[in-house]
């Protein structure tokens, strides 16, 4: 499963994103050597656009995406309730333009698409 601009991101909290992400990137960096090149690529580009890391030892990965914006308030969320702590989950200083996810998004959809029908 791989992280998805379909997804309905409301109904989970950012530990629920993050450890998703956790998950993803250990699936692909156990295959990595199975995989395409042009994947792996795309795959990281797009976690970049989506997630700051390398944030300090022992640190998890922080969303690059506003808790608050003119989409909406994360923190009122009717799935969960909000946890003060999560503030320190995100990251907005860097938060990139959706047209720019989404074109990582589809660059990591085609390089998938490419890998698969390349065998």
């Amino acid at each position: 499963m791989l992280l998805s601009l379909d997804w309905d991101w409301k109904k989970l909290s950012p530990l629920e994103i993050i450890d998703t992400k956790r998950d993803l990137d250990h699936l692909v960096y156990i295959y990595r050597y199975l995989l395409d090149d042009k994947f792996f690529e795309a795959y990281s580009s797009f976690m970049d656009a989506l997630f700051l890391t390398y944030n300090g030892a022992g640190e998890d990965a922080r969303l690059r995406t506003h808790i608050r914006n003119e989409e909406g308030d994360r923190a009122k969320s009717t799935f969960y309730q909000w946890a003060a702590a999560w503030e320190d989950c995100f990251d907005d200083s860097q938060v990139l333009p959706l047209n720019e996810i989404s074109r990582r998004y589809e660059a990591v959809m085609q390089a998938q698409k490419a890998g698969i029908f390349s065998q």
